[in-house]
């Protein structure tokens, strides 16, 4: 197959890809290598001789704005990430967005959505909203399953926004699915990979193939118990959260990376692997590909 080139370029020019800030090896230089591009570590990213090169690979914001503002860079030069993008996705912020969808004002969901969501520490669910089972709490800026907690009571909730406010932070309130689909006991989550070229008209591509993680203990519904020893048992983040960062502190947990492809065991599965173990199982119908489409 010949190399395919980027918008911009000429069938003669090689397109040249800045990796600079990307781990050696690195599947970014494998897919240059397969595409027939050429590799460019020479330069800092911060140096004002930025290399010319059609595609930066950049990690951080930082990295970002110095490629942006580069009088070296070329009219068509392509970056890893979409400026704008990290503030889009913050949280509180993405909260806000899906109240648009529906009256703009409250917590609670439209159609699209199933969650209620509060935005701490300036916002508070009713007392009530527990009736309906625990809370998450998630840090506005977090990743890798920093900081986040499972509450059970207003109590705790309390605690957690006071400090909130004291220390000018910002979080998120959701509702928890206290009684997700297992795979042989342990919580999974899907990760799906969505390729959006435009957006009017709608223009989107869905990857056939994902990861699946899985939590390294088994499941076990939140509890609000006066037994510390149950609380402990039953809401470590281990049993809830997914997060690759949580789970590998874990004694419980094993990297099993000889074969992704066994959807019964492992914390990273592949997402094929994962659907046709549970389909085999009868815990997924058999269309689930097609539902996952369907979203």
């Amino acid at each position: 197959m010949p190399p395919r080139i980027p918008i911009g370029l000429g069938a003669k020019d090689t397109p040249t890809l800045n990796t600079t800030k990307t781990a050696r090896p690195s599947m970014v230089s494998v897919v240059a290598a397969q595409l027939g591009w050429r590799e460019d570590r020479s330069a800092d990213l911060f140096d004002k001789q930025l290399p010319r090169a059609h595609v930066v690979w950049v990690v951080s914001q930082e990295e970002l704005n110095s490629v942006l503002s580069s009088p070296m860079r070329r009219e068509n030069t392509r970056v890893s990430r979409i400026p704008g993008m990290h503030e889009l996705c913050r949280k509180a912020r993405f909260a806000r967005l899906l109240r648009n969808c529906g009256d703009g004002t409250t917590a609670e969901p439209d159609s699209r959505s199933t969650l209620r969501t509060w935005i701490l520490p300036d916002e508070r669910p009713p007392p009530a909203a527990f009736d309906r089972g625990p809370l998450i709490v998630k840090p506005d800026d977090g990743s890798q399953g920093a900081g986040i907690s499972i509450v059970t009571t207003p109590v705790e909730l309390e605690l957690i926004a006071q400090r909130l406010a004291r220390n000018g932070d910002i979080a998120v309130a959701q509702e928890y699915v206290d009684r997700p689909l297992l795979v042989d006991r342990y919580k999974f989550d899907l990760r799906l990979y969505v390729l959006v070229l435009s957006l009017s008209p709608l223009r989107v591509f869905l990857c056939n193939e994902g990861l699946a993680r899985v939590c390294s203990e088994p499941y076990f519904e939140p509890t609000d118990s006066a037994t510390r020893e149950e609380r402990l048992l039953k809401n470590r983040l281990t049993r809830h959260l997914t997060n690759y960062g949580v789970s590998k502190h874990n004694d419980a947990f094993f990297d099993d990376t000889d074969d992704p492809d066994d959807g019964s065991r492992g914390t990273k599965r592949t997402l094929s692997a994962t659907l046709a173990y549970l389909q085999a199982q009868g815990d997924l119908s058999l269309d689930a590909w097609g539902d996952i489409c369907g979203l």
